[in-house]
């Protein structure tokens, strides 16, 4: 096996691990190599949080919501803006300032009627997946190599049941209907391939079944999907994460390492310019 399963790793451990997470292979080829290898090889602040793609705003309530849901973080770990509170006043400003002082991430009150009408169905949901049979962990560390990278993922549950293993991801999302459409070339696809093909490493040999728990953000009438990736798409995924592991990795190991090379080559003008460009000077 070249993965391991640890369940209940504290979220401090799982950040002080060097193994790359979905937003560094998200990133690899958006970026110099340079940079990338700066912002995600050597640098020793841990970012793989869910981003834009997640929503706009929507984290802190994606880390409230996951909390009330699955105790990944202590619920007292955040805490409600007043309504009509200022953060310009003196008054709005010392509040704040106590606030981060204690370690607290602070929700406004809008966006927890918002989270809390949206926990029953979140529940509900768990609660169903849960009909068949399986014992429920939450926030599972699979880290393992992939083609000679080591990587790492972090699913906010964990259902083994007898015949299958359902791994669910909580999202809190702003665009519900987009999801699918959005889902290949994503951090979301990153994060369904490591997952499956991290726990087949580990040793799981049942069947695996990857779902996303889409909550959406930004309404207090909120919708929750729970979709399945089909088995041929996360096959696909798992294909395209190897390809990205290894293509890492042959850079790494090469002569010139991660140092970005001159490019010479033509340069294209979008069709507006090339019009502008024929166009007559004084038209």
């Amino acid at each position: 096996m070249t993965a391991q399963l640890i369940l209940n790793e504290p979220w401090d451990a799982y950040t002080k691990s060097r193994a790359l997470g979905s937003s560094a292979l998200h990133a690899w080829g958006t970026m110099g190599r340079a940079q990338w290898s700066a912002d995600y090889l050597e640098s020793d602040a841990y970012s793989d949080d869910d981003g834009p793609e997640n929503g706009a705003g929507a984290k802190e309530g994606g880390d409230y919501i996951d909390a009330l849901l699955t105790g990944n973080k202590p619920a007292d770990g955040f805490t409600i803006k007043p309504e009509g509170m200022i953060f310009s006043t003196k008054d709005g400003k010392a509040w704040r300032d106590e606030q981060n002082a204690a370690g607290k991430t602070i929700i406004s009150a809008q966006q927890d009627r918002e989270v809390r009408r949206a926990l029953p169905m979140a529940r509900e949901a768990l609660n169903v997946l849960l009909n068949i049979g399986g014992t429920v962990s939450y926030q599972a560390t699979l880290r393992g190599e992939v083609e000679g990278l080591t990587i790492q993922t972090r699913p906010d549950m964990w259902i083994d049941a007898p015949d299958v293993l359902v791994i669910p991801d909580l999202k809190y999302v702003g665009q519900i209907d987009k999801f699918a459409r959005d889902w290949v070339g994503s951090r979301y696809e990153i994060q369904t391939a490591a997952g499956v093909h991290l726990a087949r490493l580990a040793g799981i040999t049942k069947r695996i079944e990857f779902r996303f728990l889409l909550v959406e953000s930004g309404t207090e009438n909120p919708r929750c999907r729970c979709p399945r990736i089909p088995e041929a798409h996360v096959e696909q995924a798992i294909r395209r994460l190897t390809e990205r592991c290894a293509d890492i990795v042959s850079v790494r190991d090469s002569a010139l390492g991660f140092v970005d090379t001159v490019e010479f080559d033509d340069m294209e003008l979008p069709r507006w310019a090339k019009n502008k460009l024929e166009s007559r000077w004084d038209a």
